[in-house]
């Protein structure tokens, strides 16, 4: 192996953040900047192969492999005991993707139809879709 620091792999540079003493703000921008760089990258690797199998697979794609930094995240806090914290940030993820996607059409729609009209079947459906996933993440935690 070389010498150089660019072989050496992003676990090894919050090891040595860890080690050397730098506190605990520096390890966390590292792991954040590797949590950014995979989606980043898993990102372009999905539009990459959506360009070959169209526009259909690329939405499943996306949905499928979309969360992966997040899966890996939570599957080593789960590995290291952190359930309330694999809870919690499963729920603010799920609030936040609700409310600020469904927030964003809101305003997108809004301002370029202008005034908008939901009948009362949409507006349950979107109460359902909200209140379904935090009952499927609160049961549980009730229950424990």
């Amino acid at each position: 192996m070389s010498s150089s620091s660019a072989g050496r792999s992003p676990s090894s540079w919050l090891g040595v953040t860890h080690y050397a003493g730098a506190g605990e703000v520096l390890p966390f921008v590292c792991s954040a900047v590797a949590v950014t760089l995979l989606a980043s990258l898993v990102g372009r690797s999905v539009e990459q192969l959506g360009d070959r199998f169209g526009p259909g697979a690329t939405g499943v794609l996306q949905s499928a492999l979309g969360n992966l930094p997040e899966l890996f995240i939570a599957l080593f806090a789960l590995k290291a005991g952190l359930v309330a914290v694999v809870q919690a940030a499963r729920i603010g993820s799920i609030l936040a993707n609700l409310l600020l996607v469904l927030g964003m059409c809101f305003v997108v729609g809004g301002l370029k139809h202008g005034p908008q009209k939901l009948d009362s079947q949409r507006a349950r459906q979107i109460t359902v879709l909200m209140v379904l996933p935090v009952a499927a993440m609160v049961i549980p935690s009730i229950a424990h």
